[in-house]
């Protein structure tokens, strides 16, 4: 279908060596870094971990931005809508396996971001307190002293 070439003027690129037919799929490129804006983020926009497709529907994402709800509170507004509505009427929305806090929209979504994204390694559902507590003989000692050792 094509074939890779590098060249001083136009750098890596790809050559067709046949016609392809308009709309065809050439490749699937998946990027090495994909962050949500903190904008975005902070006005309640929920997205997919690994896809950044939006989860949640409208109604859930302005319940965040306008207060009625936190962020914290998703899975019980999501619950209680569900309550309400048949379940394919509501967005699909999956949980971390360990409740951490971080949204996907698909289990497919949420096992290749636990085995491929690296989540498995940075997940902090399972830690049972906050990393914030120091030995008492370390957080005595100045940043220089630790430096030395």
């Amino acid at each position: 279908l094509y074939k890779r070439h590098e060249c001083p003027s136009k750098g890596r690129h790809l050559v067709a060596t046949q016609n392809i037919e308009k709309d065809s799929l050439i490749f699937v490129e998946r990027p090495l870094l994909s962050l949500q804006s903190l904008g975005n983020a902070h006005k309640g926009a929920l997205v997919c971990r690994h896809c950044r497709a939006f989860v949640g529907g409208p109604d859930l994402c302005l319940a965040i931005a306008c207060g009625r709800i936190s962020r914290n509170g998703v899975w019980d507004y999501v619950k209680e809508k569900q309550k309400v509505k048949a379940e394919e009427e509501t967005c699909f929305m999956v949980p971390c396996r360990n409740d951490c806090g971080e949204i996907f929209c698909s289990k497919d979504c949420e096992e290749e971001m636990w085995c491929c994204g690296g989540h498995e390694l940075m997940c902090t559902g399972l830690i049972p307190e906050p990393l914030t507590q120091t030995n008492d003989e370390s957080s005595e000692k100045s940043d220089d002293q630790l430096r030395d050792q």
